[in-house]
């Protein structure tokens, strides 16, 4: 591990507690090392196994000891109109608050990102953004894809991606990154 920004447990209590308001809606809080779910829709299985496999589901979140790194939300009905309307406005100016896909938003400690990321690891092999290439779908990418020397977005990305990149390959349910 190069680096890891692990948020304050105030923080993480608020989300939960605000994700506990959102119907519909399961809640992920990520460790180093294990995924912790509040599953709040059955049909929510296959998008937390593709994603966070072996994950704990548990009913209450606000007992986990380890350090967290980042809190999900995931939704697949209104996921979108409630990042909009309630989740961003609430959280904007305390965490990195982002769509992460249709179905995803994600919050982080204010100065994490794929780019802050990027940073670290560019610094540790020596190397500048105009050397490296990245590929990305959704607004967690931007900031990464407008830094690098090389951007290319999936044809299924989202428009604010495409808009953004060098080149746009094929999609990515057909491992065109690959």
């Amino acid at each position: 591990v190069l680096f890891r920004s692990v948020m304050d447990s105030k923080i993480i209590n608020e989300l939960i507690d605000f994700g506990l308001t959102l119907p519909d809606t399961s809640i992920i809080l990520i460790g180093e090392h294990e995924a912790y779910v509040r599953v709040g829709s059955n049909n929510h299985d296959s998008y937390l196994n593709e994603y966070y496999q072996g994950y704990v589901a548990l009913d209450n979140l606000y007992d986990i000891k380890q350090e967290i790194v980042k809190v999900t939300y995931l939704n697949t009905d209104t996921m979108h109109q409630q990042y909009y309307e309630n989740i961003q406005p609430k959280f904007k100016d305390r965490v990195n608050i982002v769509l992460a896909g249709e179905v995803w938003v994600d919050a982080m400690n204010l100065s994490v990102n794929k780019r802050s990321g990027l940073d670290y690891i560019l610094k540790h092999y020596d190397l500048e953004y105009s050397q490296v290439a990245a590929f990305g779908d959704y607004h967690n990418d931007i900031d990464m894809l407008k830094a690098v020397g090389h951007s290319f977005a999936v044809s299924n990305a989202h428009n604010d991606v495409i808009e953004i990149v060098d080149e746009v390959i094929g999609s990515n349910k057909e491992n065109a990154v690959l």
